[in-house]
This record gives structure tokens, sequence and C-alpha cells, in this order.
């Protein structure tokens, strides 16, 4: 027999009883919940493969959200030793109203349309960077016809060769604490300071974390290019000799192998071979 023409159909409610429960859910986040920093993460991408090569975040939109694990951070074997080191993978599952989102999306056209995998929520109590794995956006399943909030499961951002210029020193600094790599300069003229662009006569760029005059040494983030012995560092306020560079060495790493592996492939591997994997190109005559 037909379904009842007396209930709404589909689950349905009346749009009354679904901005009651709408309203209900705005108003719990709201006074549990917290302000979070949420930042849409730009790829950059090979303009011949497509593939992607760098992922940047330059945007923050701030919007509250419901920590729902509130008995801390989950996550199985959230703490693993793996060859590479300690593995931290703490999961966080946050939840924000549809309601809210779509309030805020409205003001900022550039925001996605929907919480979106990839992008970072930045959560103050904790200072941490999480990045988005999952976005539930079906669950409680239409309660009176409608979807009311979307549960987002997040991971704790493993750090790596991504730029953060968002501006918001709490977010940046946490990637420019990762990866950054010291430069000795000599004849240093004016100075440098931190979050400023430079450039090198020999076409290589970055940003400055640090620089002590004392030394000369200028501690980088985000290098591109090539930086070699004899070139000039040019800043806003500063100019100076490039005396030594290396990207072996991770300045705000302790416990890093990368010198250790790369001098031990030197005695493994014969780099000035043309074909170290067989004799064509290594032999008179060859191509």
């Amino acid at each position: 027999m037909p379904t009842s023409t007396y209930f709404p159909a589909l689950h349905g409610g009346t749009a009354g009883e679904q901005g009651l429960i709408q309203d209900l859910v705005d108003e719990q986040i709201k006074l549990l919940g917290s302000d979070v920093k949420y930042i849409p993460r730009i790829m950059i991408q090979d303009q011949v493969l497509n593939d992607i090569t760098v992922s940047k975040f330059t945007t923050i939109y701030t919007i509250e959200m419901l920590l729902q694990n509130v008995e801390g951070f989950g996550g199985v074997g959230a703490e693993l030793a793996t060859k590479f080191g300690l593995r931290i993978t703490d999961e966080a599952t946050f939840i924000v109203s549809q309601n809210r989102w779509t309030e805020v999306d409205a003001a900022n056209p550039a925001l996605p349309d929907r919480p979106t995998e990839g992008d970072i929520i930045h959560y103050p109590l904790t200072g941490d960077n999480y990045e988005i794995k999952f976005v539930e956006k079906e669950m409680p399943f239409f309660q009176l016809g409608k979807v009311y909030f979307y549960t987002i499961t997040t991971e704790l951002m493993e750090r790596g060769n991504t730029i953060f210029d968002t501006g918001d020193a709490a977010v940046d600094q946490l990637e420019r604490e990762a990866y950054t790599f010291p430069i000795t300069l000599i004849n240093v003229t004016g100075t440098f300071s931190e979050g400023e662009e430079f450039t090198s006569s020999g076409g290589g760029a970055g940003t400055v974390v640090s620089f002590d005059s004392g030394t000369g040494k200028l501690v980088v983030v985000y290098p591109t290019g090539g930086f070699q012995e004899g070139e000039t560092v040019t800043g806003p306020n500063g100019t100076g000799e490039i005396q030594s560079f290396t990207t072996v060495t991770v300045e705000s790493v302790n416990y890093d192998d990368n010198a250790i592996i790369e001098f031990k492939a030197d005695d493994v591997i014969d780099f000035s071979e043309r074909n170290p994997f067989g004799e064509i190109g290594n032999k008179t005559g060859s191509f």
C-alpha cells in the first residue's frame, strides 16, 4: 500500500521542526565549542604533468567548532616508534554546524562549500595544526529530512616542505620550526629580520627565520633554487656574501640522519658515472 499522506515522506519534517533542531545544534556548539582557525589548502601543480609540487596555506577563517573527543586525542597507537623516528598520530574529531558554515561561506566566497579533506584546522587550546582526513556529511542520517552538522575527522599534521604564509605567527611558526637551513654570510651590511623574503644573485630565494649578526648565521626556510659560495644575498634591509650553505644539515632537527646517509651513499655509488646501472655511456665511443 502507498505511504501515509498524513506523515511527511522520506523521514521529512516541517520547516519549523528542522529550524528548531538546527538552532539547538548551533547553540550547543556556541556554548561548549571553541573558535578555531580553518585554513584551506592551495595546491600548486606542475604545468606539464599536473603533479602537485607543493601545498600552500595563506588564508585563515575563524569559525566555532565542537571538539567531540573530550577525553583526549584518539588514534590507535598514537605514538609509534618507526625506523624513521617517533611518529605521533593524534586524532581529533570536530563538529561544525552546516548553518554556520553556510553563513561564513556566504561572507567569504573563497571558502570551500563544505569542510574539505586536506585542509587544516588550527586548534588554539593545544596550539597544533590538524589535517582533515575525512568529513562525514550524512550523520545522523537525515533527522526530520535534514542534516544539521559536519563531523570532521583530523590527524595531527605531519610537518613537511609546506608553505605557511597566513600572517598569523601561531600558525606559521609551527612549520617554520620544522625545516630550517643555515646560510653563513660574510661582508654583511644592514640586517635581516624574521619573515623577510630574500634573493640571491644566483637565482635562489627563501624566507628569513633568524639572523645572528655576530656570526653571520642566517637561518632560512622554504629555500628555492640553488645557493653557491660567493653569491650575494639581498633582503629588504641588508646584503651579504654567502660563505657556506647546506641542505644536508637540518637546523631545527636534533636527531636527523641526513648527513650520515649522504656521506655513506658517496662511498656506495659513484655519482660521476653517466649511467650507474650499466656500461652504456661509461665506455669510450658509447653515447
